[in-house]
C-alpha cells in the first residue's frame, strides 16, 4: 500500500477522516478507508507499472500524498455534499501527477523498468529450406 489510515490522519486530520469514513455498520470507518486506499493503490499501480517494475522498493513521498487524495476524494464521493472544491481540486492533481509520473515528465527518483536497456535486433533463423525444386516436383 501506498498509504495508510495514519497518513490520511496526518494530512487531512482525524475528524475529517471520520467524518467521511463513518458508514452505519462499520463504526470505526475502517472498512470505507481500506476500500478507498484500495481503489487509490489500483489507480496507482496502473499508472507505475507503465514506467517501473512493482512493487517498487520504496514508496515515495508524492506517492504517499496522491494516495492520500485519491482516497479522501473517493470517501467523499459517496455524499456529494462532502466533496468540496478543495477535494475536487486535489483529486484533481493527483490524477495530473499520476499522468505525469507514467509519461516520464515527473521523476521519481526510482530505476526505471526499462532504464539502460537498448533495443535488440529481431533475429530469426529456419532450419533450412522447407520447399525445394525437388521436393515440389510430384506437384
Amino acid at each position: 500500500m501506498y498509504a495508510a489510515r495514519a497518513d490520511m490522519v496526518k494530512a487531512f486530520g482525524s475528524d475529517n477522516v471520520d467524518r467521511l469514513s463513518i458508514r452505519p455498520g462499520d463504526e470505526d470507518g475502517s472498512e470505507a478507508v481500506t476500500r478507498a486506499l484500495t481503489y487509490a493503490d489500483g489507480l496507482i499501480d496502473a499508472a507505475l507499472s507503465v514506467r517501473f517494475s512493482l512493487p517498487l522498493p520504496a514508496v515515495p513521498m508524492i506517492l504517499t500524498a496522491i494516495a492520500c487524495d485519491l482516497a479522501m476524494a473517493r470517501l467523499a464521493s459517496a455524499d456529494a455534499a462532502q466533496l468540496t472544491d478543495d477535494l475536487k481540486h486535489r483529486e484533481k492533481q493527483a490524477r495530473a501527477d499520476l499522468r505525469a509520473i507514467s509519461e516520464g515528465q515527473m521523476n521519481l527518483g526510482l530505476p526505471s523498468a526499462h532504464q539502460g536497456e537498448r533495443p535488440q535486433p529481431i533475429v530469426a533463423s529456419t532450419g533450412g529450406k522447407l520447399f525445394t525444386r525437388p521436393s515440389l516436383r510430384d506437384f
